[in-house]
């Protein structure tokens, strides 16, 4: 399956790549969907942090480990929580609105 995501797109006249990281989650009698899902979630995160176009089982010490950054996280006074930024992409050859400086 990463094979093939991986392959590259075609977006006009140019080809983009593309990468996936997939949770896998082996549900069990009595799970729900939303334990699926959750489960299935966390594991896609630890396989993009191992890097591009891997792919992850859900592991309970990684679910233990996640649960607990999400109470720190969530033990924090509102206004405290830090988001990292995304970097904006532009396409090669884009042109470049330049917007006139508000400062002095």
């Amino acid at each position: 399956m990463l094979e093939i995501l991986g392959l590259p797109l075609a977006a006009g006249a140019a080809e983009v790549a593309v990468a996936a990281g997939i949770g896998v989650r082996i549900l069990h009698s009595g799970d729900t969907a939303q334990i699926a899902m959750r489960d299935a979630d966390i594991a896609m995160y630890s396989a993009k942090w191992s890097g591009k176009a891997r792919w992850k089982a859900f592991d309970p010490e990684t679910g233990a480990q996640a649960a607990r950054r999400i109470a720190l996280i969530g033990d924090l006074p509102r206004g405290s929580r830090c988001y990292a930024r995304l970097p904006a992409v532009r396409p090669a050859g884009a042109r470049t609105e330049r917007r006139p400086s508000t400062s002095a």
